[in-house]
C-alpha cells in the first residue's frame, strides 16, 4: 500500500524516512486511514524498540505522508539470508527485544497482527551495536477506548502475512495479544532453522498447514537447550489460543534461560507494568473503567472468553475474608472470657447489701520475718558449711635446723657434736630461764616462749 523513501530534512539537515501511499490507493479512504492510524499508534509508544514517528502531513497534492526516523541496518529476513540459521542464544535475544516492544503495546490494548522478520529491523546504534525495532503498525488493532476511528476489516478480507498468521486471524475471528505470540513462535523457528514453517506452493496449502494440529516443527538438536526451545515454540503455535502463553511477559520468562541477557526479562515485566498503570490512569480519568489488561482484552471480552473467572474470584475473595476474620473472632472471644472471669471474681469478693460487714473474710495475716505463724511450717534454713582453720606446724627444734652457710658451702660440712650428759639438758616442762629471773616474754622469738 505504501512506499518508503529516503529524504533529507531541510531545516535540520538530517536524513529521515518518508512513507507515502501509492498513487493507485489515493482514492481509497481506508488505506489513508490505516496510514494515519499507524502514525497515531507508533507515536503513542515510548519503547526504544519501536520506530519513532517524527511528523505526519499531506503534500500540496493531498497525498498523506509519515516522517519516520531513519535507521541504518537491515531487517531480520535479510540478516538470516546472509548469515544462515542463528545460534539459539542470539535468536532468543532478538525475540526478547521484540517482547519488550510488544509488552508496552499489549498492555494498552494494541495488537500488531503482522509480525514477521521483514518488520523486525536491526538498527545500528552509536556504539556500533544493534538494537531491534518493530516496524509497520499499519494493520495493528487500535487500543479500545481510543479517540481514533477504527478501521473495519471485512470478514472476507485477510489482512497480514499468511505464513505468520494465527488460526483465529485466518478465520476472521477477534484477535488479542496471543495472535502476536503465535507469530513470535513462527519467527523464532525461522531464525533457528532458516526455513519458513508454514511455507507452501499455494495459499490454500499454507492455510491447511496453519489449521492442521499435527503440523509441528521438528526438534532443533539433541541438547537440553534445543529441547527446551522446541517446547516453547510448540506452545506458541498451539491452535487453541487458550493453550498458548498468556502474554509476552510469560513467554520472556520461559526464554530467559536460553538467552545471554539475564536482565532482559525484568525489563519486559517492568515495561508491561508501567504501561498498564498509565493505561489504567488514563481510562480511569474518563469513564472509570479499566480497558487495558495483561492480555489486552476488554472487560466485556474477558467475560466472554473466560466465563468462570468471576466465580473463581468471588470464592477466592470470600476465603481471604474468612481467613482475615478468624483472628478477630478469637480475640473478641478471649476478651469476653476475661471480662466474665473478672466480673465473677469481683462478685465473689463483694459483700451483699443485707449482710453485716462482719461476714467479710479477713485478709490473710502476714507474719513478720522470724515469727512463726501457727499451722505454717517455717522454711528450713541450712547452716553454713564449717570452715576448718589453717593448721600451724610448731617450730622445729634447734638441733634440726641447718645452717644456711652449710647449704651454700660447695663441700659438705662435718659437724662433731660432743656428748652431753642428761643432767645438763634443760627440762622441757619447766619454763626457759631468763636473765635476772624475769618472766619469759611470750612474744620474744629468742626464748621460744610464744608463737612465732
Amino acid at each position: 500500500m505504501g512506499i518508503v523513501l529516503l529524504a533529507t530534512h531541510l531545516d535540520l539537515e538530517c536524513q529521515v524516512a518518508l512513507k507515502v501511499i501509492r498513487p493507485e490507493h489515493l482514492a481509497n479512504d481506508e488505506v489513508i486511514e490505516r496510514l494515519l492510524s499507524e502514525a497515531r499508534i507508533a507515536a503513542s509508544l515510548r519503547s526504544k524498540h519501536v520506530n519513532r514517528v517524527l511528523d505526519v502531513g499531506r503534500t500540496d497534492g493531498g497525498m498523506p505522508y509519515l516522517v519516520l526516523e531513519y535507521m541504518a541496518g537491515c531487517d531480520l529476513c535479510a540478516y538470516v539470508e546472509r548469515r544462515g540459521p542463528l545460534p539459539i542464544g542470539e535468536a532468543v535475544d532478538w525475540i526478547m527485544q521484540t517482547c519488550e516492544a510488544l509488552a508496552e503495546a499489549h498492555a494498552i490494548g494494541i495488537v500488531h497482527r503482522d509480525l514477521k522478520p521483514e518488520n523486525l529491523f536491526l538498527s545500528e546504534e552509536a556504539d556500533g551495536g544493534f538494537v531491534l525495532k518493530v516496524l509497520d503498525f499499519g494493520i495493528s488493532k487500535a487500543p479500545p477506548g481510543s479517540s481514533q476511528r477504527a478501521v473495519t476489516t471485512s470478514p472476507f478480507e485477510i489482512i497480514g502475512s499468511p505464513t505468520y498468521m494465527s488460526p483465529e486471524q485466518l478465520r476472521g475471528f477477534r484477535v488479542d495479544a496471543r495472535a502476536d505470540i503465535w507469530s513470535l513462535g513462527a519467527v523464532l523457528h525461522e531464525l533457528c532453522t532458516g526455513e519458513v514453517l508454514f511455507a507452501a506452493s499455494s495459499m490454500s496449502q499454507t492455510f491447511a498447514k496453519i489449521l492442521d494440529e499435527s503440523h509441528v516443527p521438528a526438534r532443533y538438536g539433541t541438547g537440553s537447550g534445543a529441547g527446551r526451545l522446541h517446547e516453547i515454540v510448540c506452545r506458541c503455535l498451539r491452535r487453541d489460543r487458550e493453550e498458548r502463553y498468556r502474554d509476552v511477559v510469560e513467554l520472556a520468562r520461559q526464554l530467559a534461560p536460553l538467552g545471554s541477557d539475564g536482565l532482559q526479562v525484568a525489563r519486559v515485566a517492568k515495561v508491561a507494568s508501567a504501561a498498564r498503570a498509565r493505561g489504567v490512569m488514563a481510562h480511569g480519568a474518563t469513564d472509570g473503567q479499566t480497558e487495558a489488561t495483561p492480555l489486552a482484552i476488554t472487560r466485556s471480552e474477558r467475560s466472554l472468553a473466560e466465563p468462570g473467572d468471576d466465580a473463581r474470584s468471588l470464592w477466592r475473595w470470600t476465603l481471604f475474608g474468612a481467613a482475615a476474620c478468624v483472628p478477630l473472632v478469637l480475640g473478641l472471644g478471649h476478651l469476653t472470657q476475661r471480662d466474665q472471669q473478672s466480673a465473677a471474681a469481683a462478685g465473689a469478693n463483694a459483700a451483699p447489701a443485707h449482710e453485716p460487714s462482719e461476714a467479710l473474710a479477713p485478709p490473710p495475716r502476714v507474719e513478720p520475718p522470724g515469727v512463726e505463724s501457727p499451722g505454717v511450717e517455717p522454711p528450713r534454713v541450712e547452716p553454713p558449711p564449717r570452715i576448718e582453720p589453717p593448721r600451724i606446724e610448731p617450730p622445729r627444734a634447734a638441733t634440726q635446723l641447718t645452717s644456711a652457710r652449710a647449704w651454700r658451702s660447695p663441700r659438705p660440712v662435718q659437724q662433731t657434736l660432743a656428748p652431753v650428759s642428761a643432767s645438763a639438758l634443760p627440762d622441757p616442762s619447766s619454763p626457759p630461764a631468763t636473765p635476772n629471773g624475769a618472766e619469759p616474754d611470750p612474744w620474744d622469738p629468742k626464748t621460744f616462749g610464744g608463737r612465732r
